[in-house]
Formats: C-alpha cells, sequence, structure tokens
C-alpha cells in the first residue's frame, strides 16, 4: 500500500485532457477525458451530478467491448453499458469510467461465457492495470465511499487510492 501511495503522488499514467458538459439519453452528464500515458490512448469519466465527500458515488467501471457495446452481443459477464448508465442515471450521484481497449481475442472468447470462467479466464496483469487507471480517475473526480456496479470481488490497493466499496450490486 506504500509504494500504491508512493505512486499515485508521482508517477499517474493518466493525464487529464479535456472536460465538456455531453447530453446524453440517460441525461446530462461531465465528461472528464484523460490521455493514458503508457497506451495513448484515451479514457473518460461520465459524471452525474457533483461528487459530494461523506456521499456514496454509484460508480461503474467499464472497460470497452465493442461486440456488447456497439452490436449489443450477447455477454453473460458483465453489466452492460446501457444497464449501469440507466442505474447511474437515477442515482443521486454517480460515474461511469469508460476504458476504452481494442478489441481483444479474450473479449471474443469471453462472449457467453459465465462471470466465473470469465474471471479465471482473464490475466491478471490487465486485471491490475485496468484497476489501477480507474481507481486513478475516480481519485481525480473526488469519489471515496462507492456503490460499485459489479459483482463482489476484492480489489487489492484501491483504498490506497482513498476508495471504499461499501456496496456491491450485481446485475
Amino acid at each position: 500500500e506504500d509504494l500504491i501511495k508512493y505512486k499515485i503522488a508521482y508517477e499517474k499514467t493518466i493525464k487529464r485532457t479535456h472536460e465538456k458538459i455531453i447530453k446524453t439519453n440517460y441525461g446530462i452528464f461531465n465528461a472528464i477525458f484523460y490521455e493514458d500515458t503508457v497506451t495513448s490512448m484515451t479514457h473518460f469519466v461520465l459524471i452525474k451530478n457533483k461528487i459530494e465527500s461523506g456521499v456514496p458515488t454509484t460508480v461503474r467501471v467499464h472497460v470497452q467491448n465493442v461486440l456488447v457495446d456497439t452490436i449489443k452481443a450477447a455477454n453473460l459477464s458483465t453489466w452492460p453499458l446501457d444497464s449501469a448508465l440507466k442505474k447511474i442515471s437515477k442515482s443521486k450521484q454517480g460515474a461511469v469510467v469508460f476504458i476504452t481497449e481494442n478489441l481483444s481475442s479474450s473479449q471474443i472468447n469471453n462472449l457467453k461465457k459465465s462471470k466465473s470462467k470469465v474471471s479465471k479466464a482473464n490475466g491478471k496483469m490487465e486485471d491490475f492495470r485496468t484497476v489501477g487507471i480507474g481507481a486513478q480517475i475516480l481519485n481525480d473526480i473526488g469519489v471515496k465511499d462507492m456503490i460499485l456496479l459489479s459483482s463482489p470481488v476484492i480489489y487489492h490497493g484501491i483504498n490506497a487510492f482513498g476508495l471504499n466499496v461499501i456496496k456491491y450490486v450485481s446485475k
């Protein structure tokens, strides 16, 4: 944890680049865009209302999957982006972190797999990097206590980012 705290202070892998108000089918969100300094990919967060400390924030960290997100291919392993946006649009305050990712063979192979099979198949290094990017973005926007739209999973090290999962909400 001390190493993570040091890296948070001195070795960020994201850089805030733009901020815009975006009107969506789910309401109006403040969008903040980040450049990933390792991959040069652009990630973003959609924020519903002002994030107030002391108030739990409904959060979804969503890794892009072009098959599921755009053509609605069946995927039993994750919250669909539409469902997460609907849930967050009804919350007092919320954030959807969208991590941009190229379509990978693991995403294709994971279609229609159960959650337990997917979690066993995914590589741990990719998971740590994704959690780190999401945690940096959530820390940057002031999230502390989260209602996480996810299956219950222990995310090691997120408390070093000042994040605390108080509740999991499965789809």
